[in-house]
């Protein structure tokens, strides 16, 4: 989802392919006059053109893809998730539709970055980003939003329905990690919700919502986080 959040599946033509479905008529109507090999060399050169525009169009989308998307975890980066955010609150707000917005940072992980070196940070970051995915709706958008970050726009869910989310987030999270090295470490993660309601109308205000409620969360979980993090003997 890129320019809405219900797009049409209605498919789209393509200028570039229209242009050429011309052209193949006009030079195949043409060469049913020339001799055979210049009939032949005619189709030749319409499907070389046409593979050559189809794997531009191929490079587009991986460009595009790539644009969007976080390296380390495969996951939406804060371009995506930005624009998702912006669509779901356009579309809330035009049909009352709730969602809920949750913002995640990870507790702990400054310590296994310290400890065990920023390769083992990016073993975390890969098995957390797995880990919440298990626990995401299908159509729900998670992103990476930078460092320890996470994004998640839950679509039409319920504050019952975020919170529960949360709370399987918070299990699946906090169970230990193997690394590749054999060390076993962990991480908590704090949590902040804000639903949408009536009065927000811009991604600003809702953002501001969930990074209070992720800082009071972040208060709370402190204590606990730090006996949870193992260090190398």
């Amino acid at each position: 989802m890129l320019s809405d959040v219900h797009p049409a599946n209605e498919p789209q033509s393509e200028p570039a392919f229209d242009a050429l479905a011309r052209l193949s008529a006009l030079a195949l109507s043409a060469s049913a006059h020339q001799p055979p090999a210049a009939q032949a060399q005619a189709q030749s050169d319409l499907q070389t053109l046409e593979q050559a525009l189809q794997e531009s169009e191929r490079r587009g989308q991986r460009l595009q893809t790539l644009a969007l998307s976080d390296a380390l975890t495969g996951l939406s980066n804060r371009v995506h998730f930005e624009r998702a955010l912006t669509a779901e609150l356009g579309h809330a707000m035009r049909m009352d539709h709730p969602f809920t917005l949750l913002l995640l940072d990870l507790d702990g992980f400054k310590a296994i970055n310290d400890g065990f070196g920023h390769a083992a940070g990016d073993e975390v970051l890969r098995e957390v980003s797995q880990r919440i995915t298990q626990q995401m709706r299908l159509g729900d958008v998670l992103a990476r939003l930078g460092g320890d970050e996470f994004g998640i726009v839950m679509r039409d869910g319920s504050d019952d329905a975020a919170k529960a989310l949360a709370r399987r987030i918070v299990k699946a999270v906090s169970q230990p990690i193997t690394l590749g090295s054999g060390d076993e470490v962990g991480v908590g993660v704090s949590i902040g919700l804000a639903a949408y309601a009536n009065h927000i109308t811009s991604v600003r205000t809702l953002m501001g919502h969930a990074d209070q409620a992720l800082y009071q969360a972040k208060k709370q979980n402190e204590r606990r986080w730090k006996m949870f993090v193992g260090m190398r003997a």
